[in-house]
């Protein structure tokens, strides 16, 4: 799905993967959750601005996701979600085979003896 401008607004990006979903889901068939493929990705302000721009929506929208950010910074992530991600999560990642991280991970870097 292709966003108009670009957005880091949860409400929005959720918005599009769920209108993805209904493109792209047939009645029936058995899925398995995979991975989400970001392209196209920058900054939001290097977007030119339009004429047709609703900047009250793009205002309440800033101040809903700071909000957002500070409650779940003062209260521990996770304390405030859209109903949208659903409330429980009946799935875990599967990290057998997932590569070291030692290249980003201090803990997971090699011991020679």
């Amino acid at each position: 799905m292709q966003l108009n401008q670009p957005s880091d607004d949860t409400m929005e990006l959720i918005g599009a993967a769920l209108k993805g979903l209904k493109e792209i889901y047939r009645s029936g068939l058995h899925y398995k959750k995979s991975g989400v493929l970001l392209m196209g990705l920058q900054r939001k302000d290097s977007a030119q601005a339009t004429l047709f721009d609703d900047t009250d929506k793009q205002a309440k929208s800033v101040n809903m996701m700071r909000t957002l950010d500070v409650i779940n910074k003062k209260m521990g992530k996770g304390s405030v979600t859209l109903a949208a991600s659903g409330i429980k999560h009946r799935w875990a990642m599967r990290r057998e085979k997932q590569s070291p991280n030692y290249t980003t991970d201090w803990f997971e870097l090699p011991e020679v003896e």
